[in-house]
This record gives structure tokens, sequence and C-alpha cells, in this order.
């Protein structure tokens, strides 16, 4: 699945995002323009409309010096979105979100068979 990113400037203002980025945050190009326009717009939009990506601390601006940065958000309507933030040179910040909810199901699911197929090898071998 494509990355979505936005480009957020030294003085914290939107420079750049892409569709992918408006279709995990659910929203339009005019949306985006509007309420992500800055670093603590899409704050503040984030702390209204996707709550678990702002309080897990995903959207924090990396002070100068700070190590670029990657977290995981479990939004509450299911889908899990990897957010990595980095820093630019001269005091900008790149955020780059993945939604990772299939392949984190995928993994889940894939443990689950792995211990059933370990249980179920016990099971013959006892039998045996």
């Amino acid at each position: 699945m494509p990355h979505g990113v936005c480009l957020f400037d030294a003085q914290q203002r939107l420079m750049a995002w892409n569709d992918p980025l408006l279709v995990m945050l659910r929203l339009t190009g005019e949306q985006a323009a509007a309420r992500i326009a800055s670093h603590d717009a899409l704050l503040d939009w984030s702390r209204a409309a996707l709550p678990a990506l702002a309080a897990a601390g995903t959207l924090d601006w990396l002070a100068d010096g700070t190590a670029d940065q990657a977290g995981i958000a479990q939004l509450a309507d299911g889908r899990s979105l990897d957010v990595q933030r980095q820093r630019m040179p001269g005091g900008g910040m790149l955020l780059r979100i993945e939604d990772v909810t299939d392949r984190l199901a995928a993994a889940a699911a894939m443990a689950r068979r792995k211990s059933d197929l370990e249980a179920l090898v016990a099971e013959r071998t006892a039998a045996l």
C-alpha cells in the first residue's frame, strides 16, 4: 500500500501532501489545506478527529537534534497506522504514514496458525 506523506517547513507550515495521506486521514484536498495547514492545526484536528493518533505522540514535532522516530497508533475504527517522523535539512519535518492494519492482522493470524500446528504436532507425537 502506498505511503501517505506530508511535508512541513521549518515554520511548521504544511508545504505538500499526497493523495494516500488524504485517504488514510479521511480528508479531501480542500479539508487538508484548511484543517492541517500547519503542524499545530494538524495536532488540533487529530485530537478531535483521530484522538488515538494524537495521544500516541506520533505526530509531535521533532526538535532540533532529535532522532527520527516512529510509532504505531491504534485508531478507534480498528485501523493501525505506522507513523514515521523525519527531520529535514533546514528544520522541516516529513511525516510518513502507512496503514499497517492488514499486515498486523496477517502476522497475528500466522502466529495463531503456528501455535495451532505446534499443538497438533505435540498431540500427534504423544499419540504415537
